[in-house]
């Protein structure tokens, strides 16, 4: 009898300090971006295809939504803004000269969040959502692409205050000197969110 109520309070204190954690939030992060760039051209000018180019690169993102922990869940949403600041070389040409570089200047979108506890203020979490990004080589324009990763999220205890860890990819094709660059964007971050 004494495991039960023990097995019982302890879900009680966990789903109480969960609902605590319930409510909107507003975060600051510091990113570390990758960019994998891959010509794709099959004509004899422009970019030689398969020609790969990429570049790391660290920026700063900010973002809000509403979180609510029913038990041991997490659910959150989220829309987000962030500066990427990539600037990878161009690709090597067919006529031997090489192409304008491809930057990754900044994106914003949305992503929702969904997670299990696992222990006490410890929560991983899995991520899927949509952003646009803005780009610059021989155009500048905005491209739009989903994203997916995963994370996980330590809540501070007795404290509003959440430290978050996490990863997503998105994968963008992009114009590039009338070819494509098939590009994928790594974002891993680690940030700080208040919960009001």
């Amino acid at each position: 009898m004494k495991k039960i109520t023990s097995i019982f309070c302890a879900l009680v204190l966990l789903s109480s300090q969960a609902s605590a954690a319930s409510g909107a939030f507003v975060g600051l992060d510091y990113l570390h971006a990758k960019t994998i760039n891959k010509a794709s051209n099959n004509s004899l000018s422009g970019p030689i295809g398969g020609d790969k180019t990429n570049d790391s690169s660290s920026g700063y993102g900010i973002n809000a939504g509403l979180r609510f922990d029913p038990l041991l869940f997490y659910i959150s949403g989220e829309v987000f803004y962030e500066n990427l600041n990539s600037s990878a070389k161009g690709f090597a040409q067919n006529n031997q000269n090489q192409g304008v570089n491809i930057g990754l200047n900044e994106r914003f979108g949305a992503k929702g969040n969904v997670g299990f506890t696992i222990l006490p203020w410890l929560t991983p979490f899995v991520t899927y959502g949509v952003a646009r990004v803005k780009y610059d080589g021989d155009q500048s324009s905005w491209r739009e692409a989903p994203l997916y990763g995963a994370g996980i999220i330590f809540d501070i205890p007795a404290t509003n205050f959440s430290v978050k860890a996490a990863y997503d990819l998105q994968r963008i094709n992009l114009p590039y000197q009338n070819a494509q660059s098939k590009t994928n964007l790594g974002v891993a971050r680690v940030g700080v969110s208040y919960t009001f």
